[in-house]
């Protein structure tokens, strides 16, 4: 008896795929009576089929389909590009509802409100996972970089959502938090880097990222001058209630406010990122500070002169010993990043220009106790209501960091993987705090076991 069903399931995927009206019958055709009814046999069978396949059954099926499907994240290990279940708290002090991971739920380390500091307690409500789309596949199509994929660990395991770090036949390592293929550097460029890049602040505040620290003000104060500067979380006592210094600054660490509950240890990040839309183009000099590699980093930008082609402009690069200075031109909008050794800008999404900063790299320093962000507008001091009127105000502004590669089991170490095979896959969760993946017991994925592309989230 089994061997025959199994031999009708088999026909009937045949005629699923081979004699739909829809895939290659004249539209003529299809609309005779004898075309819907072989439709809706053939839609009966596709449900006898699917409903009785074991795992692996199904996930051929759901690689045949055009129709992306609908998954529920269901843990912590893709935040904050995608959210998994949720506890959410509130504030003793101020009421603030805040969110927590769900397997923190019995808060063995205290977690502090967002707004003001004080201590959160867990309620009775929480929030599913985010509903994202997952486009099927072909079993035999190669999946890029930085993709995030749906897949199983095994034939009975649940689909899990992770990135993409090593392609097949590839021999990866993770070094200092960066990745390394066949002996050289990944280098992300501005694709790549905004594909990984965790924002820190933003301005407008965001209401959909309650986790994203909101930058105060958009505007300049009377001195010229807008700083905004990394705090992390400081070392609470679980007993103490709000706290004036529960955010300290620090150097710039892959501590996230939605890890607050787990014990972790925070490792430097060097790189990072930051985009500036201004509201009227730049009618003075603009100076930004920041750091770079150990070292102070200013960036001198200069309103773009119409008559020469912007295009066609170059970034000028000095290195001296303390400092990086670099010159650019434009009228509204920049992104500038350090990431990888690399310093790299764009004006008003002209060219990018990419400066090799590898030997600033190579002499790094240890990380700065501080990382700052400035603005200073170069313009005479705002004594005058005209003067203050040339200020520049910004139209939105986020600052982002690179995602460091946290190393198994010690986060700083190295880290190599054996070769990949030619259809194995390194795959790694974005919370690597969190994370079970190819570095930690989840091993290589083989193409086989990839289900297809997370595309998009689900409101």
């Amino acid at each position: 008896m089994f061997s025959q069903l199994e031999s009708l399931r088999a026909v009937l995927r045949t005629l699923v795929w081979s004699s739909f009206p829809f895939r290659s019958t004249p539209r003529a055709v299809r609309n005779t009576p004898r075309a819907w009814l072989t439709q809706c046999l053939t839609l009966v069978g596709l449900v006898f089929v699917g409903g009785g396949c074991s795992s692996r059954e199904t996930d051929v099926l759901a690689r045949s389909s055009v129709t992306p499907l609908q998954l529920r994240v269901a843990s912590n290990s893709m935040e904050p590009t995608l959210l998994g279940p949720q506890s959410v708290v509130r504030c003793e002090e101020c009421g603030e509802l805040g969110q927590v991971p769900w397997q923190a739920e019995t808060l063995r380390f205290p977690v502090r409100c967002y707004r003001c500091g004080g201590v959160c307690l867990l309620t009775e409500e929480t929030i599913a996972g985010q509903r994202v789309l997952l486009s099927p596949t072909p079993i035999a199509r190669k999946h890029p970089r930085l993709a995030v994929v749906g897949f199983r660990a095994s034939k009975q395991a649940a689909v899990q959502v992770k990135r993409v770090w090593g392609l097949p036949g590839e021999s990866v390592a993770i070094r200092q938090g960066e990745l390394w293929i066949d002996g050289k550097w990944f280098q992300k460029g501005f694709a790549e880097l905004e594909q990984v890049a965790v924002p820190i602040a933003v301005f407008p505040d965001s209401q959909a990222s309650p986790m994203l620290r909101p930058l105060a003000s958009a505007g300049f104060p009377l001195d010229s001058k807008w700083r905004w500067q990394f705090q992390r979380h400081g070392r609470v006592h679980p007993g103490e209630g709000r706290s004036a210094t529960w955010l300290v600054a620090s150097g710039l660490v892959d501590e996230d406010p939605w890890n607050q509950p787990f014990s972790y240890q925070p490792v430097p990040v060097h790189d990072w990122m930051c985009t500036l839309e201004l509201k009227q183009a730049l009618a003075h000099p603009l100076e930004i500070r920041g750091r770079c590699y150990g070292r102070e980093l200013i960036v001198r930008i200069d309103p773009v002169d119409e008559i020469r082609d912007l295009h066609a402009k170059e970034s000028r690069l000095v290195i001296q010993s303390q400092q990086v200075r670099l010159a650019l031109e434009m009228r509204k909008s920049l992104r500038l990043a350090i990431c990888d050794g690399r310093l790299l800008s764009d004006c008003d999404s002209a060219q990018v220009q990419v400066e090799d900063l590898s030997s600033v790299w190579q002499a790094r320093s240890e990380i700065a106790a501080d990382f700052e962000l400035s603005l200073h507008a170069l313009s005479a001091a705002a004594d005058s209501p005209r003067q203050r009127q040339a200020m520049p105000e910004i139209e939105s502004m986020q600052i982002a960091r690179d995602m460091v590669l946290r190393s198994y089991p010690q986060p700083d170490a190295e880290q190599e993987f054996p070769q990949l095979a030619p259809d194995e896959y390194l795959l790694l969760g974005d919370n690597q705090v969190v994370s079970s993946d190819s570095r930690n017991g989840l091993g290589p994925v083989p193409q086989s076991q990839i289900l297809g592309d997370v595309t998009a989230t689900v409101p």
